[in-house]
């Protein structure tokens, strides 16, 4: 019975962690939660080595301000380009499939290899400057300690640069396991030189670090190229696809920037603090880094790629849905945790790391921290999903005026913890950024998901939607002659590429304003017709929300009607322009621009009668069968605004 039951694991697995997108992404997620948990825990035995070698001495004090500099353009240069890229990568992968995906990878390579060679240098070059301001606290023999491990530890940025750019393509092609427990090789070399070389003091650490990153990176690099990736820079040109990484790289580097930023100022400020401050507040840091790197770790690696491949696709109900069960599991399940790490904050530091070196002083201390640092657990997490959905929506814009916000509100609000609370106040200003940061990058979230698909499609209407557009299609042109449809096919191709411009966006007040103007116009158009131009009219499904230059023609207008049909919107525009600002008008120009071109194209196919009632009868039937697919409510928002949705 035994064996059977094991027999059913692997089936049960699959059944949970495959079919729906949330599904795939639990599955992903556990993978890469217990690769991390396992990395973790050898992290935690490093540092348990550590704190027993160190405590809370000058020496790790200097190692870890050394250690910030590096980390922070690392930060910098390869996480903003991993969210610049990847989103592009896998859109490139879905629809111009693997070969243009390798060349913009190659392409990609090249770049970040220069970027973390020109950082690395800028780095060493500048620390004569920026170091004695950054650590004003420090003793001279200090500084000059940390100006050589700076030195010692520069290497990684590069090793570690390119390995994290090579593990999120592994990530992008579902294979989240490898890139996951390769992080284990760090700590285990360095836990080796902690052990080894007891005589080279803190250079064990830069020692274990360097070193633990380039057998990362070899490992991850051999993996990549027997998977078939080509990892031998290649330049194919500024290709359109390189240029869209750079676009959102801009934004995403001065986010990165600003955030990271807010790191960099808490141990600048704590080395303000008595000697053993930035220790102290790193090992606060660390015990609750523990729940929140395994969590955001796993949920943001792993929904990454889906995330893209659904903006890829316009699967926005699909992204609704993965979104809120997602951060409803966010808050289930850590607010309870974040609860246990306050109330036991101090067994906790006390079982964990209250030996050796580190005294019992040092464990009150460090509680302090650590349960100011916890508060910042579900809102960190959280926050980590929804940024990777506004890097796979590719509006990494919002980032950077994000963390802008972030980093004054983490130096005011250090300033003024500080002074009540010591180092912990330092902690407790990271939390409150989280919590601001969380719901801002929510809030335009929301914001951007209801503009952009307020219809809310299933997936199952939208495969039944472009069917009938398709059908639509050829059935038209079925209609057409070749001369026809060459032009037909060059409107289409007009529509691809030139698509509807964003909706004009009114208040609801105002929305009923323009309407009511609009239907006043339209009937005073009406009276100016004859009774035949009416019979004509009343064959245009839709003419009260408005008509074209094309369906005009079709009326017969003579010069007197076209007179007092211009001045006609004439008057109308002025109406509006009480409730239309000069944006709004823009937007209205472009529509108009689209339409105009179109009609253009349409009018010169020379439809015969026969073409055009048979045209308008296929157009009638596709609007028929929308009615069964789509909902009332849909219907509804449709007949509202038909102009803002293009099905």
């Amino acid at each position: 019975m035994k064996i059977a039951g094991w027999q059913k694991i692997p089936k049960l697995w699959k059944n949970i962690s495959s079919g729906s997108i949330n599904n795939r992404i639990f599955g992903a997620a556990v993978v890469v939660a217990m690769g991390t948990t396992l990395v973790k825990l050898l992290a935690i035995a490093k540092e348990l080595v550590v704190a027993s070698r160190f405590g809370t001495t000058q020496e790790l004090d200097t190692y870890l301000i050394a250690l910030t500099i590096p980390s922070f353009l690392l930060n910098i240069i390869a996480g903003s380009f991993n969210s610049a890229l990847i989103p592009t990568y896998i859109k490139v992968r879905e629809q111009k499939g693997i070969k243009a995906a390798q060349q913009l990878l190659a392409g990609a390579t090249i770049w970040s290899v220069g970027l973390l060679t020109v950082g690395t240098l800028i780095m060493l070059a500048g620390a004569p400057v920026y170091l004695p301001q950054l650590i004003a606290g420090f003793s001279p023999e200090k500084l000059a300690l940390t100006y050589r491990l700076l030195w010692a530890i520069s290497p990684m940025l590069i090793l570690t640069g390119i390995g994290t750019v090579w593990s999120a393509v592994l990530n992008a092609g579902e294979r989240f396991a490898l890139a996951a427990l390769v992080q284990m090789v760090t700590p285990t070399v360095t836990v080796v030189f902690l052990f080894a070389t007891p005589n080279w003091g803190v250079f064990d650490l830069v020692a274990g670090m360097v070193g633990g990153q380039l057998i990362e990176m070899t490992i991850i690099g051999t993996v990549l190229t027997r998977q078939g990736f080509s990892l031998r820079p290649k330049w194919y040109g500024f290709n359109a696809d390189l240029q869209e990484v750079a676009s959102q790289y801009l934004p995403a580097i001065v986010g990165t920037f600003l955030m990271c930023s807010t790191g960099l100022v808490d141990r600048s400020m704590a080395a303000m603090l008595p000697s053993g401050s930035v220790a102290a507040l790193d090992y606060g840091g660390r015990m609750v880094t523990l729940p929140i790197i395994i969590a955001s770790t796993a949920l943001s690696t792993a929904v990454m790629p889906y995330f893209s491949k659904m903006v890829a696709s316009d699967d926005w109900h699909g992204i609704r849905n993965s979104l809120k069960h997602y951060l409803m599991l966010i808050f289930a399940g850590s607010l309870p945790l974040t609860g246990f790490i306050i109330v036991f904050s101090e067994p906790i530091v006390r079982i964990m790391l209250q030996r050796g070196s580190f005294t019992a002083d040092d464990t009150i201390v460090v509680a302090h921290i650590q349960s100011s640092f916890a508060i910042q657990v579900p809102f960190y997490i959280g926050c980590m999903l929804v940024v990777r959905l506004i890097s796979a929506m590719r509006k990494n814009y919002i980032l950077m005026i994000g963390s802008a916000f972030n980093l004054t509100i983490n130096i005011g609000l250090n300033y003024l913890f500080m002074r009540w609370l010591g180092v912990a106040g330092i902690a407790l200003s990271t939390s409150f950024v989280y919590v601001f940061s969380f719901f801002f990058l929510l809030a335009f979230v929301l914001r951007n998901l209801k503009k952009i698909d307020n219809l809310i499609l299933t997936p199952d209407q939208k495969v039944q939607i472009a069917q009938t557009r398709q059908t639509k299609t050829e059935r038209i042109k079925a209609v057409l002659t070749p001369e026809q449809r060459q032009i037909f096919q060059e409107i289409e191709l007009q529509k691809a590429a030139q698509p509807q411009p964003d909706p004009i966006d009114v208040s609801t007040d105002d929305k009923a304003k323009l309407a009511k103007i609009r239907q006043q116009s339209m009937a005073k158009f009406k009276e100016i017709l004859t009774p035949e131009q009416i019979v004509l009219l009343d064959r245009i499904t839709g003419w009260e929300q408005g008509i074209s230059v094309l369906q005009l023609r079709q009326l017969h207008l003579n010069t007197w009607q076209q007179e007092k049909i211009a001045r006609l919107w004439k008057d109308e525009k002025q109406q509006m322009d009480a409730f239309v600002t000069p944006d709004r008008w823009e937007k209205v120009r472009a529509k108009q621009s689209r339409r105009k071109a179109i009609a253009f194209r349409w009018e010169k196919m020379n439809l015969t009668p026969e073409q055009d009632a048979e045209i308008q009868a296929i157009r009638q039937d596709r609007k028929r069968q929308l009615k069964v697919i789509l909902t009332a409510e849909q219907q509804a928002k449709i007949e509202r605004d038909r102009h803002k949705y293009q099905l």
